[in-house]
């Protein structure tokens, strides 16, 4: 064999060990690839059974409990007023139906002020929207419109917030909210009619822009006689009531 022939072949040598190095390092990382998706596959499979579910457009709503709320709160309640007409102090409650921080208030701080300050005497409580964050705030708005067109506005607003889910996921569809309705004990035919009427979305229309121009840009929003308390407390609340209901 000539100087020639052995240089040759000692290159075919070193390329077919580099080919042999390459192919080595492939797998390797092949196997640490599929072994990275198995694990990624498996730590997603965990989060998504362990989740926290909320109600969907594909779950039934849930109705009332224990009957009438107002009945439960054990005060008079007209439209969307709750308390006597007569009360010195008017708590203005401005709220989006999607607003997790609505129901949180509602479940929290809204039984409190009814019984401090409502069944006192010393204040009324009316129910404003503020329909910002999307079409099923929009469409919850115009459902409690309907609600309150049948002498059920509070019971339908509890059912409401019962229901509660994802922003903008469809909680809200026309459908649920008739399903809603038959639950609550309203009449369906006049609840859809009202649902979907002009009216209805004229009076959403201008609630929204009744708490731009009182300088509402968030929801929970609390106003005392024209104060503006923000997401005020129940003893926050009871605190000014008392001041301007003894006030001169």
């Amino acid at each position: 064999m000539n100087e020639f022939e052995r240089g040759t072949r000692t290159q075919r040598r070193q390329r077919q060990q580099e080919e042999e190095l390459r192919q080595a390092k492939k797998r390797r990382f092949l196997l640490f690839t599929g072994a990275g998706l198995l694990l990624g596959l498996a730590i997603l499979m965990v989060a998504v059974l362990t989740a926290p579910r909320t109600p969907t457009a594909d779950v039934p709503p849930a109705g009332p409990s224990g009957g009438s709320i107002v009945a439960q709160w054990g005060v008079t309640a007209e439209g969307r007023t709750l308390g006597e007409s007569s009360a010195p102090v008017t708590i203005d409650l401005w709220e989006d139906f999607q607003c997790p921080a609505c129901k949180s208030w509602g479940d929290s701080q809204l039984p409190a002020v009814i019984a401090q300050d409502v069944a006192s005497g010393n204040a009324r409580i009316v129910f404003n929207d503020f329909a910002f964050l999307g079409p099923d705030s929009e469409r919850a708005a115009r459902a409690a419109w309907a609600a309150e067109q049948q002498g059920f506005f509070w019971d339908y607003y509890a059912t409401l917030y019962a229901n509660q889910g994802a922003e903008n996921s469809g909680v809200y569809s026309e459908s649920r909210l008739i399903e809603m309705a038959r639950l609550t004990g309203l009449n369906e035919d006049r609840f859809r009619e009202d649902l979907n009427s002009d009216a209805a979305k004229q009076a959403v229309a201008n609630s929204n822009d009744q708490a731009q121009q009182t300088g509402v840009n968030s929801t929970p929003t609390v106003v005392i006689n024209g104060q503006n308390l923000s997401a005020a407390s129940a003893e926050q609340i009871h605190d000014v009531v008392l001041q301007l209901s003894s006030a001169p």
